[in-house]
């Protein structure tokens, strides 16, 4: 597929002719077919200003294929908060963003009674939060670069921007690994078995359907035994 530069157009993850959208090719396939990274510089007029912080987040994680265990192996992080006014306490709100993420993502979950209304998961014993054992090796780079606009020294509010990007990353990364998209939360090993095993509802590690009630299993328990 080729035509002139002029021709291409970018939208949903996709290069496309713009003449003819038909014709289009997947970043993906780009990176898999070129193997290098894609380097993009972006100049704003002088006059913009920037007002918000941003960020980006990159993640690599490892599906183990027989059991559906998520397990994240690094994390690279880069932010614009404007003047940094105290990198160690910056670097603290990212590590700390990143971990909520992961929670998120991997293992927080309320669950709630669907005949009584009530959660039943009320305390931590039930409700899973990362461990220091799950957090991986996390490089962040922070720009301390005072924005112009701001009226407080350059700086720019950075509570909540780690902990709005990473979730994504991580529920990308699984589709990358295993090629399904989970798109709900958490993304736990039964939905992960389900999605290898390309059939909904629980799945055991051996690819059978799991009980959903306990009678069922009472039942085939004692079929096994006879």
């Amino acid at each position: 597929m080729r035509f002139g530069g002029g021709r291409i157009g970018v939208g949903d993850g996709h290069l496309f002719d713009t003449e003819r959208r038909a014709r289009r090719i997947s970043f993906r396939e780009v990176m898999r077919r070129h193997g290098e990274p894609i380097e993009v510089t972006v100049q704003p007029p002088e006059q913009t200003p920037m007002r918000y912080s941003v960020g980006a987040f990159f993640v690599e994680v490892h599906v183990h294929p027989g059991v559906g265990r998520v397990t994240v192996r690094r994390v690279v992080g880069v932010f614009d908060p404007g003047r940094v006014l105290n990198p160690k306490t910056a670097r603290s709100q990212a590590i700390g963003g990143a971990i909520w993420c992961m929670g998120i993502a991997l293992t927080e979950h309320a669950l709630v009674d669907p005949h009584l209304g009530r959660i039943v998961t009320p305390n931590l014993s039930g409700y899973l939060l990362p461990a220091n054992a799950d957090v991986p090796d996390m490089d962040f780079s922070i720009i301390d670069r005072p924005d112009p606009s701001s009226d407080a020294l350059g700086a720019r509010g950075f509570g909540e921007v780690p902990s709005t990007r990473l979730t994504a990353a991580i529920g990308n990364a699984v589709h990358h690994a295993i090629g399904r998209r989970i798109r709900d939360l958490p993304i736990t090993q039964d939905k992960i078995l389900a999605a290898l095993s390309g059939r909904p509802g629980l799945v055991s590690a051996r690819g059978r359907r799991s009980c959903r009630r306990g009678a069922a299993c009472r039942r085939r328990r004692r079929r096994r035994r006879r």
